[in-house]
């Protein structure tokens, strides 16, 4: 029994008590003297008594009162509960397509193996005629000349294995989504990625992994997984779609099972290759992360405003998604 229980026993019981004195007391003296009118001791005893009596009757109504708000929060919170659990149920995250994009410029040191059989490719597909096809790739001409260059997966023109570094990076690239219900500090989520500091880990509530080698438009040279060439920056931009997560390395600790969940949640984003052929670090700190897509069903949430953090392990993107679904479904395009 709480205060507010207790509070409402004491109070009716004294009320029913003072309500039954004070009736029995009316019947057996005179609350005023007969001869003089005047209020007698009984009488200033029972008004007296009135006053107390209503005095309880306040405590008494307020203490109900009180406790109906308390009821009507605890429901509240129960159908909160429970709309939560069928938003969860109504929404889960499967199925989940990952899309992302990065650039590397194209005087970047570790493209030094690729950069001159790729310029010679790159003027050959520039100086063909508007509108021929090369097998090399497709240029894409605006008022002042070649904009762009689309290179397919298929292209002889993509990095081969001896040209290690530009193949990890164009051909073996993945993308690690780590995430968490309660947001983490840099320095705590180092610990959790076994980045050298000591400390406790933080449990990881969701871990999504999605390589692009994984992706069958890689092996039929569809061009909606590309190599473009930005022809006037001269940077390399990697833009894949439809990724899946990778089951046997992605796991979920059911705290975030749904998009609702996902809401105030943090998002760290490594960026990976399945190719161990040449350093990560040194990889990933020559790229710069465009924008992440997370697609549910049909839903897609578009990721763009990182907070970067350079590393000795290469560079690292955070987000933390907005608090409410208003808010989370203005990600959706």
């Amino acid at each position: 029994m709480d205060w507010l229980d207790l509070t409402l026993v004491v109070t009716k019981g004294l009320g029913i008590v003072f309500g039954a004195a004070f009736a029995v007391l009316g019947l057996l003296v005179d609350f005023r003297d007969k001869n003089t009118s005047r209020v007698t001791k009984w009488g200033n005893v029972a008004l007296i008594g009135i006053v107390v009596s209503c005095c309880v009757s306040l405590v008494s109504q307020g203490a109900e009162s009180l406790k109906a708000r308390d009821e009507a929060d605890a429901q509240a919170k129960r159908t909160n509960a429970l709309l939560a659990q069928i938003e969860r149920s109504i929404s889960p995250l499967n199925g989940i397509k990952i899309n992302y994009q990065f650039d590397v410029p194209l005087d970047d040191p570790i493209l030094a193996d690729y950069r001159r059989r790729f310029l010679e490719g790159i003027d050959q597909i520039a100086s063909s005629k508007p509108g021929s096809e090369s097998p090399l790739g497709y240029a894409s001409r605006g008022p002042g000349g070649v904009e762009s260059i689309l290179i397919p997966w298929n292209s002889p023109l993509m990095p081969t294995d001896h040209e290690v570094a530009a193949s990890a990076l164009f051909r073996h690239s993945a993308v690690v989504l780590i995430f968490f219900k309660t947001p983490i500090d840099y320095d705590t989520f180092r610990r959790v990625s076994d980045f050298g500091a000591q400390g406790p880990k933080p449990s990881i509530d969701l871990s999504l992994v999605a390589k692009n080698e994984n992706n069958p438009a890689a092996s039929t040279g569809s061009i909606s997984d590309q190599l473009l060439y930005d022809f006037r920056n001269k940077v390399l931009q990697v833009s894949t779609r439809q990724l899946e997560p990778d089951p046997t390395v992605s796991f979920n600790r059911s705290r975030i099972v749904s998009v609702a969940d996902l809401c105030g949640s943090q998002l760290w984003v490594v960026l990976d290759n399945t190719s161990r052929d040449y350093p990560t670090e040194q990889l990933w700190r020559a790229t710069h992360l465009k924008f992440l897509s997370i697609e549910v069903g049909a839903r897609p949430m578009i990721i763009r405003d990182f907070k970067t953090y350079e590393s000795l392990q290469g560079r690292l993107y955070m987000f933390i998604f907005p608090k409410t679904e208003d808010d989370l479904d203005k990600l959706t395009p």
